[in-house]
Order: structure tokens, then sequence, then C-alpha cells
């Protein structure tokens, strides 16, 4: 169930935070229609204002959307996976990743600490997908 869920809230939370970023969530075709970029750019996107590091990028990209991964969003988005696939290693390991980059910038105060004690933060310890990191760059 939270593989279904999962995949179009990131990338709907994903086009959210670029925009809050400045980063682009959409484009305007020339035709004057305006688009909504799909998960590979808004992931690179992601990756170029530096929402979220490379090396979870590379994991989204692969469990999402190259075709030689299990390619999650395409097969869930058209009923193709059967029910073991959503219990699959790649699966789970979605889930844990959201869990991860969900969880991290809540822990921001405690690594604040850490830091101020000399030791190292990543990027997404850093806040990178946090709101109040949006709110103090403003």
């Amino acid at each position: 169930m939270s593989t279904h869920l999962l995949v179009p809230e990131l990338e709907d939370s994903l086009r959210h935070l670029l925009r809050r970023r400045g980063g682009l969530a959409s484009k305007i075709k020339t035709d004057g229609v305006q688009r909504e970029r799909m998960l590979p750019d808004l992931l690179e996107e992601a990756n170029l204002v530096g929402l979220l590091p490379g090396d979870i990028v590379f994991d989204l990209e692969s469990l999402l959307v190259e075709q030689g991964g299990p390619n999650l969003r395409h097969q869930s988005a058209h009923g193709m996976l059967s029910i073991g696939e959503y219990y699959s290693h790649s699966a789970v390991y979605l889930w844990w990743l959201v869990l991860h980059m969900s969880v991290l910038p809540l822990l921001r105060p405690v690594n604040e600490a850490d830091a101020s004690e000399g030791g190292e933060r990543s990027s997404v310890e850093d806040g990178a997908l946090s709101e109040e990191s949006d709110s103090d760059s403003e």
C-alpha cells in the first residue's frame, strides 16, 4: 500500500519544495500550455538547487524511473506490479528512503548540537528537505 501512495506523493512533494526553493517544477511550451515536469526532470532539478544530495537522487532514479531498475513509478501507475512486488526489496527500500528523507530534517536540532561540538552533517541532515531551511534563506 505504501508504494502505491508514496510514489505520487513524493513527486508532488518535490514539485512543492522546488517551487519554494526557486527551482523549476513546470515548463511553458511554445504553444503557451504550462506542463508539470516529470519525475526524472524534478530529480535532476532537485540535485541542481541543492534540495537533494546526489546519492539520494541516484537511489530515487534507480528505484522509480530507470528502465533497467524496478521502475516502480511506471509499474505502479499502470497497475503492472504484482502483489509480491509491493513487498520486494525495492519497495521496502523506497519506503525506508522516504522515511529517511522525512525524519533527518526533524533531527536538525540534535545535529546542530553535535556540530557545535565539532561533528559534521550531511546536506540532508543540514535541513535540505525541511521547510525551516527555506524560511531561513528568505
